[in-house]
C-alpha cells in the first residue's frame, strides 16, 4: 500500500500595479518564491507595514531594495 503524497499548488494572484501595499500572497507572487521566504525577505529589507492584525508589504521598498541587489 503507497500513501499519496500531497502536492502544493501556487495560485495565480493577480497584483494591481497601482497597488503599493501587498499582503503576504501578493508578496510572495511578486517576489517568485514562497510564503515564508517572502516574509522574511520583506522583514530584512524593511518593507513590513503592521496595522494591527495585519501585515503588509511596501512594494516601493521591495524595489528599492532588489535595485540594489539586496538579496
Amino acid at each position: 500500500m503507497t500513501a499519496k503524497r500531497a502536492t502544493r499548488t501556487r495560485t495565480n494572484v493577480e497584483i494591481n500595479p497601482g497597488k503599493r501595499l501587498l499582503n503576504t500572497r501578493e508578496a510572495a507572487t511578486y517576489l517568485g518564491v514562497g510564503l515564508k521566504k517572502a516574509r522574511d525577505y520583506c522583514e530584512k529589507v524593511g518593507a513590513v507595514r503592521r496595522f494591527g492584525k495585519s501585515i503588509l508589504f511596501d512594494r516601493v521598498i521591495i524595489d528599492q531594495a532588489l535595485n540594489r541587489g539586496e538579496v
